[in-house]
């Protein structure tokens, strides 16, 4: 009941940053305390569109519109970013064969598919496989896509490569000039792991990636060492970035993992990060498990940071949760909801947010599908 009366709460939110904020409830100094997303009037946080909460730390989730989202009747689909060109948006997912158990086979069976659709809710609808599996390669199998648009034009697919059986992931890249073309797959990981001994020796992947205001990238990647038994391997996430894209290798811009590591190894992971130019601040939305931070387990916290290197989380931490109301009145808690992604509107603005899910309205779980959630108002 408290998700539902947080849902209903954030229609408050605003349809333009040039419009009147909504005010939240807790006491501020500085727009910092505002989670960077909102501005500190005479303590109190007036939050940005996008945002809610006391701290404008909520991702502003409002009614999801039953005919949303996307799904392939053939395949399970899990994690997306979108980008737009001209009037149409731009999904790339990965996707993986209907007919296997895809929480067994999500490592071996992946392929990034590119959807469209001319809302950014959608429906989307497939257009066409963009990167197929390759036998032989380091990254057979890719997944986890994140576009974005370099400071040149260029569009940069960021995935996560693996070989069968081997599940040494790798952050890959591939590149292309227009979002519908064929992308050119780089040769080699663009973010290996660490020498031996590093935090970070064993896999990289998950990455998340934006423009930096310089021009240059920044990623925020999941990774770990080669800790035995595996059960026992500690996930962080740790930051790298790169000037020039045709560089092809990111370096690590701090030595240790940007968040303290909890002592559950898979607490924080999926990593969304976006700059914010109005606040100038960089913002980090990750899945937080067994809610270490949020105190609400599997449901999303919010980091902020002034120079992409160095996080601290909002206070309170809860970006999102998993219970949700649609259009059609239904109340439906996902059982799992994972691999957040946030598409900005034009003023830099929080306008959806993506997720992978295994759960239906109906409340089956037959098949996985990314959901796409308003969290401005003006999209209904």
């Amino acid at each position: 009941m408290m998700r539902l009366a947080l849902a209903i709460v954030a229609l408050c939110a605003l349809q333009s940053r040039a419009a009147v904020p909504a005010a939240g409830q807790g006491v501020c100094q500085s727009n910092v305390d505002c989670s960077a997303a909102g501005v500190c009037h005479e303590g109190t946080c007036q939050c940005e569109t996008g945002y809610t909460g006391e701290a404008c730390q909520q991702l502003n989730n409002l009614t999801i519109p039953v005919n949303s989202g996307f799904r392939m009747d053939d395949y399970h689909i899990w994690g997306a970013q979108v980008v737009k060109v001209n009037e149409t948006y731009h999904m790339f997912a990965s996707a993986y064969n209907a007919s296997l158990n895809f929480f067994q086979n999500w490592l071996y069976d992946a392929i990034i598919v590119r959807a469209t659709a001319t809302h950014p809710l959608g429906p989307f609808t497939f257009q066409n496989v963009v990167l197929d599996q390759i036998p032989g390669r380091w990254d057979k199998n890719p997944m986890n896509p994140k576009i974005v648009r370099a400071a040149d034009g260029t569009f940069l697919l960021f995935y996560t490569g693996d070989a069968d059986d081997q599940g040494l992931q790798r952050v890959g890249m591939a590149y292309s000039a227009t979002v519908d073309g064929n992308f050119t797959r780089v040769p080699h990981p663009v973010l290996e792991p660490a020498p031996p001994g590093a935090w970070d020796s064993r896999i990289t992947t998950n990455c998340a990636v934006t423009v930096r205001p310089d021009g240059g990238l920044l990623m925020v990647y999941k990774a770990s060492c080669c800790a035995e038994p595996a059960s026992q391997t500690q996930v962080c996430l740790g930051v790298a970035g790169i000037d020039d894209w045709r560089q092809f290798n990111f370096s690590r811009l701090s030595p240790d993992p940007i968040i303290p590591c909890p002592a559950n190894s898979f607490n924080f992971e999926d990593p969304s990060v976006y700059y914010d130019p109005n606040s100038d601040y960089y913002h980090l939305i990750i899945k937080d498990e067994y809610g270490t931070v949020t105190h609400d387990g599997y449901s999303g916290a919010h980091f902020i940071s002034p120079d992409g290197i160095h996080y601290n989380v909002t206070t309170p931490a809860l970006s999102y949760w998993t219970s949700h109301v649609w259009s059609d009145g239904r109340t439906r808690r996902m059982n799992k909801q994972e691999r957040p992604e946030v598409l900005l509107d034009e003023h830099g603005s929080p306008l959806v947010a993506y997720f992978a899910t295994d759960t239906e309205l109906d409340g089956s779980q037959n098949k996985t599908w990314n959901m796409a959630i308003p969290l401005n108002p003006s999209l209904l």
